[in-house]
């Protein structure tokens, strides 16, 4: 799958992410903005949509790590 056909909706499945894969992305997310998933949260995290709405909630939480890196979320 390319990147201009990856949606709200595409799953990580149909990305064709492994476990392994989903496991990197988490830690990834985590250092890029600063924050901790919580693994129940991380575990239920099925698509793209999830993964910004859960990294945008707890930037909510915390805002200042973006306001630092100058950086925002766009869905």
């Amino acid at each position: 799958m390319s990147v201009e056909q990856v949606k709200l909706d595409t799953t990580f499945e149909e990305i064709g992410m492994t476990s392994l894969d989903a496991l990197a992305l988490i830690f990834d997310l985590e250092e890029e903005f600063s924050i901790s998933i919580p693994n129940d949260e991380a575990m239920g995290l099925r698509n793209v949509k999830q993964a910004i709405e859960s990294v945008r909630t707890l930037l909510m939480v915390n805002p200042t790590p973006l306001k630092e890196a100058g950086g925002e979320i766009q869905p």
